[in-house]
């Protein structure tokens, strides 16, 4: 349960800070990383954090009380950061981390329900992912 807290928090924190920087678009260095925060990077960041606000806020009833609830939180809070990183990427480079991160923390929330049509669905989009 608090992991799903934790993605509210992170996303409702993204949607503020795009918010913030819809206004004040800017490009800075952080340790040698670019990161681009311009109008539309800004707007993505904002419908994606919107996105798994409501995501996040629907998995919290509709799981209430399963054991693999905080698993699921934290897959969606990786989801959630890569999809940040890839839509503020300043570089190819960080743009390719943020798809490779995003893309295996939702193949792992497709094999969530631990069924052997999720675990080929997840085995699906890696493999997918990966070419």
């Amino acid at each position: 349960m608090l992991s799903l807290q934790l993605t509210k928090v992170v996303a409702l924190a993204a949607a503020l800070f795009g918010t913030y920087v819809l206004f004040n678009p800017q490009t800075f260095q952080v340790l040698s990383a670019s990161i681009s925060l311009e109008a539309t990077n800004a707007l993505l960041m904002i419908f994606v954090s919107v996105l798994v606000l409501v995501v996040a806020s629907y998995s919290h009833r509709n799981l209430q009380g399963q054991p693999r609830l905080t698993r699921f939180g934290t897959l969606l809070t990786v989801a959630l950061l890569g999809l940040l990183v890839m839509v503020s990427a300043g570089t190819l480079v960080q743009f390719a981390l943020g798809w490779t991160l995003s893309g295996q923390a939702t193949a792992s929330l497709i094999a969530h329900a631990n069924d052997p049509a999720a675990r080929r669905a997840a085995r699906y989009v890696r493999t997918w992912l990966s070419t």
